[in-house]
């Protein structure tokens, strides 16, 4: 069986009372995925009630690790207990060596599982080719933001091939027949924006087991119905993350007229907690300073925290613990407990952390360029090439090239706000212009009348995509940044 935390009943991790209901309905054991290593209460409580514990988890260790049968985790080590280790105490040369994912550490135990002790697959298991998991494994690490690098690189590459064919898991093909990408190939960004958010989005506004059904399901009815379903709880969320996205920026905004903070730190007993941690993104993004947003409930706050590079998230809130009723997470991302009488203590700390560790270069935002190029260069081989590097994302990032002083001859803005051009190397550069390329920056429409328009020359930084239309395959790049031609390339 499973059970997924709700996160206004349970919160986050192993709650007490959750283990006291499993144990009540017969569970003997009890493994974690994403969480535990941070739990000492819940798997106190179920050791208690003697139940065997197995934590599988990648969130940052704390000073004392829990008790527990067993703990799989990249820093811990392979083979063996640590019942009693510390984080300090551990052997970083015992160390696996891979960043894995919550999913990838629950994958590494269905491959001791499977293969066992000889290291390879048990003929009694009933279980098929671990490569059949890799799809599952894929959508865990995009979704988990770990670098893609290493193991973690091979696992997404062979799980969006996965992915991308059509002999699919009955919940995956319906899910993609409702997101609009069946057929298509699926890459890192379709996973990140089509897929994970609807299969996050019943444990963000209703309940985390409708997704696991999903994906579990062999009937291809059952499967398509629940894909619609998870698709109209990612609209609900998506319209609840709105309201409180403009309130939370709103309330940024009064901050920043009483003087500009290091940290943004929020809280509201109007805010649903399953959106918090998309919306402290969202504004870190935008105002580039960490943020934190609380949702409060009866003198409680949930708390959901992003950050920059530069500031170590999880680290500033250990600082931070004496104030706090839990926390846990990452360098980037991290989730806290809090009550209402302690935040704005929390709100003076953290930013005198954030002016501590910060300089005035850490806020503001950047685009580093990895080369120079001209629009002539982007030969169709030469970017199936550079896509062969892939799948990008966190760690192994997309190489971003600079284009100098290109000529815009075609200009408009489509869809919700983006900015649609075709850009070929200026007169004023090379005799030669060369043939325009297509490219598109999202969210860049505002862009259009002082830096884009036809005849305008300008700077792009952008990286070069295949893009797939009706079957066929061009080149197209995606603009990260653009300034006019006027200005200096780098600063």
């Amino acid at each position: 069986d499973y059970y997924i935390p709700d996160r206004q009943a349970d919160g986050y991790g192993v709650n007490p009372r959750v283990v006291e209901r499993l144990r009540r309905e017969g569970a003997g054991l009890l493994i974690t995925v994403d969480c535990g290593v941070s739990a000492h209460e819940g798997l106190e409580r179920a050791r208690q009630l003697g139940m065997e514990v197995i934590v599988t988890d990648h969130h940052l260790l704390p000073d004392r690790l829990p008790e527990a049968y067993a703990i799989l985790h990249p820093e811990v080590g392979v083979g063996g207990r640590r019942l009693e280790a510390t984080a300090s105490s551990l052997n970083p040369r015992a160390s696996y060596g891979s960043p894995l994912s919550g999913a990838g550490m629950a994958f590494k135990l269905a491959q001791a599982l499977i293969e066992g002790k000889s290291g390879v697959r048990s003929q009694e298991s009933g279980v098929d080719s671990l490569s059949t998991l890799f799809d599952l494994v894929a959508l865990g690490t995009i979704a988990d933001m770990v670098p893609l690098v290493g193991e973690n690189r091979f696992l997404v590459r062979k799980g969006l091939d996965l992915l991308s064919a059509p002999t699919l898991r009955r919940g995956l093909a319906a899910l993609k027949a409702v997101a609009g990408i069946e057929g298509k190939r699926v890459g890192v960004g379709q996973v990140h924006f089509q897929i994970a958010p609807r299969i996050n989005a019943p444990g963000r506004v209703a309940q985390g087991g409708e997704a696991v059904r999903l994906l579990t399901t062999r009937d291809p009815e059952v499967a398509y119905r629940l894909a619609r379903r998870l698709d109209e709880l990612n609209r609900e969320r998506q319209a609840i993350e709105e309201v409180v996205l403009e309130e939370a920026r709103g309330e940024a905004l009064r901050l920043y007229r009483e003087g500009a903070p290091q940290v943004l730190v929020l809280g509201s007993p109007r805010w649903h907690p399953g959106v918090i941690g998309i919306v402290a993104a969202r504004l870190a993004e935008e105002f580039y300073r960490p943020a934190v947003l609380i949702a409060l409930k009866d003198g409680l706050g949930k708390g959901s925290a992003r950050s920059i590079p530069g500031f170590h998230l999880y680290e500033a809130i250990h600082a931070c613990g004496d104030l706090l009723e839990g926390y846990g997470g990452h360098r980037y991302a991290a989730g806290l407990t809090v009550r209402t009488e302690q935040i704005e203590s929390l709100r003076r700390r953290l930013d005198r952390l954030a002016e501590e560790r910060l300089s005035s270069e850490d806020l503001r935002p950047t685009v580093t360029v990895d080369a120079e190029a001209a629009p002539a260069d982007l030969r169709f081989d030469l970017v199936k090439q550079i896509q062969a590097l892939g799948p990008y994302g966190v760690g192994n990032p997309e190489p971003v090239l600079a284009f100098r002083d290109v000529e815009v001859v075609q200009s408009r803005v489509v869809g919700q706000g983006h900015l649609k051009l075709r850009v070929k190397a200026s007169s004023q550069r090379s005799a030669v212009s060369g043939q325009a390329v297509e490219a598109i920056g999202f969210k860049m429409g505002d862009r259009l009348s002082h830096a884009a328009g036809v005849g305008a020359r300008c700077h792009l930084a952008c990286v070069p995509q295949l893009q797939e239309w009706q079957g066929t395959y061009g080149v197209q790049i995606q603009i990260r940044d653009l300034r006019s031609a006027k200005e200096p390339l780098f600063n």
